[in-house]
């Protein structure tokens, strides 16, 4: 069992954090039950590309390693 090291306030707003993604994440999947699934794949890809450019270099070697060890 991994440790987070975190505190009582951390860990609630790492549990109010869990919540709130339930709230906003039903909603979403059914919203996107109705759309065209072509745009949302398209949306979704673009993420993806963007999203390594919000991790700092120093941390994406390691993040990669982490996630590819963990497959």
């Amino acid at each position: 069992m991994r440790t987070l090291h975190a505190t009582t306030v951390e860990m609630g707003l790492l549990t109010a954090a869990s919540i709130a993604l339930l709230i906003v994440g039903l909603p979403a999947g059914v919203w996107v039950d109705r759309v065209h699934r072509r745009g949302v794949m398209i949306a979704a890809d673009l993420g993806r590309m963007l999203a390594p450019g919000l991790v700092g270099r120093d941390h994406l070697l390691e993040g990669n390693a982490k996630l590819t060890g963990s497959a």
